[in-house]
């Protein structure tokens, strides 16, 4: 290591200080470092480089950690490594009626794969395709729109799925390389309705089979791994010859693919919204979901979320046993799960209660329930005897504040950087389940924290403290700030 360097100067400014006070110090009578000077001038275009190269070295370096990485390729690597499947972008799904234009003397089958749309009001509005996912038969004599008298719910639904058939995409030609990609043309897809086939012969194209590692594959196995990019395209990637098979190189385009482009929140539509026909079929008068989305749409895996969960999979995979592994394992487990919160039962030290929040305020059915036990009994270990799923509560708070703000600060300004603090720290994951509020905290980090603040108090709740119920969960409902003072 050369003496007097110091290697933590990174950005241009700092390395073209200090190559100047290395000149001067090798060359004394060196003492003109204006910028108009020419030995100055190479090293500015130096430190320039050197500051570039710093920069992608930084950034390479960043990418080789989970935590720190920004590219989700490089996180999907990791996950590889960590055995963990980052959730994909799947569709809503909705029942749908169809009403024919008269009764039939004969059975009306509408079959699998009809494509129904929504009728956008504005420019406002996106335009949605929902493909019904198997055939929908109604009897002779029937309309198909009959409610049944019983349940009170349409005797003729079907489910149907958003999104857009894509049949047979032509991906291109295997070239023989080891591990091989191809990039699905339509996004967002929907990962788990990709086939992939190969053509191997002149007249078979042989479907092969997705995994989320080739570590099981070998020489013969007809096996690919889907990637979602962080711009929503997949990637179809083949295995290297030893661990999954390489496509044929006998025949050319012999790669295809089909899937469903759609996918993500978008879909999650009301009732009534599903109204018109794409797929023409003239006996059917109108069509209509009479109910919103049975299941909802969700949106890939985030990368934040991807870091936090990757390396909790890894750890609890083979089994749970603390309260963090239940912690940590539900959101892994369930992508409905926006908080989780596992503590040992105050009547039994070897049972444990977990207490869920679901996503969108959803309600914990007993259904639900039935199914995290039941996960969550395979996976526990010895040391644990019963596992209690309860629903977690939330106690609504409503604050209001008194700000004045010092004459020389922006009274906006600083009553936006409160409302921010505040409903930070209201943010579901930021308190512990049945965490007392002490008004005198947040006051006194505003006070200590956030520029511009003269005075800040918490009117309302009038409680010094506020009381958290056990199984509860303090949330913001509202919050109103009164703000004096500042220009």
């Amino acid at each position: 290591m050369t003496v007097g360097i110091d290697y933590t100067s990174r950005d241009y400014a700092s390395i073209k200080q200090d190559m100047i006070d290395m000149l001067q110090k090798k060359i004394p009578e060196y003492t003109d470092t204006s910028e108009t000077d020419a030995g100055i001038v190479l090293l500015e275009c130096f430190a320039m480089g050197i500051d570039i190269v710093s920069f992608y070295l930084d950034t390479q370096a960043n990418e080789t950690m989970l935590y720190t990485c920004e590219q989700r390729k490089s996180a999907l690597n990791w996950c590889k490594i960590l055995g963990y499947t980052p959730r994909s972008t799947s569709s809503a799904h909705v029942m749908q009626v169809f009403r024919l234009t008269s009764p039939q003397s004969y059975r009306v089958t509408i079959p699998a794969g009809t494509i129904v749309k929504t009728e956008p009001k504005d420019s406002l509005d996106k335009l949605l395709y929902f493909i019904t996912e198997s055939d929908l038969t109604i009897r002779a004599g029937d309309l198909g729109d009959e409610i049944d008298e019983k349940s009170g719910k349409y005797k003729y639904q079907v489910s149907a799925i958003q999104g857009l058939p894509v049949t047979n995409e032509i991906l291109g030609s295997s070239t023989g390389a080891k591990n091989q990609t191809f990039t699905l043309a339509y996004f967002p897809v929907v990962k788990e309705s990709v086939v992939v086939q190969v053509k191997e012969s002149e007249t078979d194209w042989v479907t092969w089979k997705p995994v989320s590692d080739f570590a099981d594959s070998n020489f013969a196995s007809r096996h690919y791994q889907i990637d979602i990019l962080n711009d929503d395209k997949a990637v179809i990637r083949f295995g290297d010859g030893n661990t999954g098979k390489i496509p044929t190189t006998d025949f050319t385009n012999n790669i295809r693919v089909s899937y469903i482009n759609g996918g993500g929140v978008v879909g999650n539509v009301s009732d009534h919204v599903v109204t018109a026909m794409h797929t023409s079929n003239p006996l059917v008068a109108k069509t209509f979901n009479p109910e919103a989305v049975y299941r909802r749409g969700e949106e890939k895996e985030s990368l934040s979320s991807i870091k936090v969960n990757a390396p909790n999979y890894n750890r609890i995979k083979w089994g749970v046993m603390t309260e963090d592994d239940f912690k940590d394992i539900m959101p892994v487990l369930f992508k409905d799960v926006l908080y989780s919160h596992a503590v040992k039962s105050s009547n039994n030290i070897d049972d444990m209660d977990i207490y869920i929040m679901l996503k969108d305020g959803e309600y914990l059915t007993d259904g639900r329930i039935s199914e995290m036990t039941k996960a969550l009994e395979d996976r526990k270990l010895v040391g644990v005897r019963n596992i209690n799923i309860m629903r977690m509560n939330t106690l609504k708070v409503d604050m209001s504040c008194s700000l004045v703000v010092d004459d020389n600060y922006s009274r906006d300004s600083a009553k936006e950087r409160v409302e921010n603090y505040i409903k930070k720290y209201f943010e579901i994951g930021s308190l512990d389940i049945q965490q007392n509020i002490a008004s005198i905290d947040i006051e006194s980090y505003v006070y200590r924290n956030i520029q511009g603040v003269r005075s800040f108090r918490i009117t309302q709740p009038s409680e010094l403290v506020i009381e958290v119920p056990q199984g509860s969960i303090a949330v913001l409902n509202s919050l109103t700030i009164e703000a004096t003072g500042g220009v």
